[in-house]
């Protein structure tokens, strides 16, 4: 739970960043917090995925697809601040890589069982996938 709450905290705090970022353009300190903050709530978002799920499924290779995005972004960030957001532009991508994968990967009966729905619901599932 505090991880969750830490995850929104960082989520709080990202108008504060955006707006030095906005008002301080050229400056790579400002880029560099920018993208760190980025990066961070990406992590956490990565983390929760990878809490949620319980290991290493593709729903966590969309979650740190952005993080692997940010990073390279946020250290350009420290050289060319004016090119950086091209870089963090990229981490919209893992939507597009959430989709193709959950499009491509037919659904679990397992992974049902831990997720949001009802545990009823989730069994009764799982007996119609295994008569079929």
């Amino acid at each position: 739970m505090l991880l969750n709450l830490v995850f929104l905290l960082s989520i709080v705090l990202l108008p504060v960043t955006n707006g030095l970022y906005g008002n301080y353009d050229g400056s790579s300190a400002v880029a560099v917090l920018y993208g760190l903050h980025l990066s961070i709530i990406a992590g956490l978002n990565a983390w929760l995925w990878w809490l949620v799920m319980r290991g290493f499924r593709s729903q966590l290779i969309a979650a740190l697809f952005p993080l692997a995005a940010l990073l390279p972004g946020t250290a350009v960030a420290a050289y060319a601040p004016q090119y950086a957001s091209y870089f963090w532009f990229l981490a919209f991508g893992g939507l597009l890589i959430r989709r193709r994968l959950d499009t491509a990967m037919p659904a679990r009966p397992d992974v049902a069982a831990r997720s949001i729905i009802p545990w009823s619901l989730a069994r009764r599932t799982h007996r119609r996938a295994r008569k079929a």
